[in-house]
């Protein structure tokens, strides 16, 4: 069996870096690693550490940007997963997670029967690192619960869509079934948006009145119920974009 490269993941604090089992700090190139690792870490210190991004990554990141559209759309893959990645550390999802499923996130191959795995991960890898089935992982990532790239027309997930797919894993059937039914722009999805909205502006009201949170929770509210059908139409475009593009791969 191959060994697959090991590629870095940003640290929950995003001053440095997880790189098999070993934390870093900051983003220097290293020449010792990979061109893929090379380029997550030019990436990286770009999006988090701007002013220590050195010349070498800077022509790095300019050279790729020359590079055919095969390698283009890995590198655009790579730059929203650190970006999902991002945000689902500030939602405070990793804390969702286990110690142990946080560490398979940063590293799959520390999964029992994930040996010498690394990212990107088969649809089968991440059935194993996620629990979900691969008709769960199919059904989520073309509904896109979970983040997914094609490569030479099958699926695989990066970090991002593996920390997703554990969280969903959780989740209660009618809870999955909620989400979908918003993300494929359905008129029942459109009124459970509403009805979210409806119910947050009631637990606005019991906040301290102090807090700006009360007031935050209170804009958000009126914003999902206003913008309901909005958001359906939205979905509801990109689901059928989504759709075309799934049968076009497949004739």
């Amino acid at each position: 069996m191959t060994t697959q490269e090991a590629l870095p993941t940003v640290r929950g604090d995003q001053a440095g870096y997880v790189l098999g089992d070993r934390s870093i700090d900051g983003f220097d190139d290293r020449p010792d690693v990979g061109r893929r690792a090379r380029l997550i870490l030019a990436r990286m210190a770009q999006r988090y550490a701007p002013e220590s991004l050195s010349k070498v990554q800077r022509e790095f990141l300019e050279g790729i940007r020359g590079q055919p559209p095969r390698s283009s759309t890995r590198l655009i893959a790579l730059t929203h997963n650190l970006e999902d990645l991002d945000e689902a550390y500030q939602a405070g999802l990793f804390g969702d997670l286990s110690d142990d499923e946080v560490a398979v996130v940063r590293d799959p191959s520390l999964h029992p029967e994930l040996a010498d795995a690394g990212y990107p991960l088969t649809i089968s890898q991440t059935a194993k690192a996620t629990g979900a089935s691969t008709v769960q992982l199919r059904r989520w990532a073309e509904a896109r619960l979970i983040p997914s790239t094609r490569i030479r027309g099958r699926l695989h997930f990066l970090g991002a869509g593996v920390l997703r797919a554990m969280l969903l894993a959780k989740a209660e059937m009618y809870e999955v079934s909620a989400l979908m039914r918003i993300m494929r722009g359905e008129e029942g999805g459109e009124r459970l948006v509403r009805l979210l909205g409806i119910t947050l502006a009631s637990i606005s009201t019991e906040v301290d009145e102090h807090s700006a949170a009360g007031d935050e929770l209170a804009v958000a509210s009126a914003t999902l119920v206003r913008r309901s059908e909005t958001i359906r139409k939205a979905a509801e475009a990109y689901s059928a974009r989504a759709t075309d593009s799934s049968h076009a791969m497949k004739a």
